[in-house]
């Protein structure tokens, strides 16, 4: 049972979610974090690529998977949070989009 009071305030905007009071702070925070990102994978592509298929076909220290199937997984789930992203941006008008 759910007591009275202990429910989370429901954040009416990206503004209140992100504590930017602006819509350039917003910009220049989705900015910062897009780079991020995509340097991120970068790197991540660059040590796929230098890595060695015997060490991609050898168990991850943690469980029984494979490191390719590891791999394949966290390509698949980013890639489904990056859609997400992306939706959700289009919805609220933020997506930019180029028509030749």
């Amino acid at each position: 049972m759910i007591k009275q009071g202990s429910v989370p305030k429901i954040v009416k905007s990206i503004a209140e979610t992100f504590e930017c009071n602006d819509s350039g702070e917003i910009a220049e925070v989705w900015d910062d974090l897009r780079n991020k990102l995509d340097n991120l994978f970068a790197q991540w592509e660059e040590a796929i690529i230098e890595c060695d298929d015997e060490k991609l076909d050898s168990q991850t220290p943690d469980s029984d998977e494979l490191w390719w199937s590891s791999l394949a997984h966290l390509a698949i789930h980013n890639a489904y949070h990056i859609g997400q992203i992306v939706y959700m941006r289009k919805e609220q008008g933020l997506w930019e989009t180029w028509e030749e």
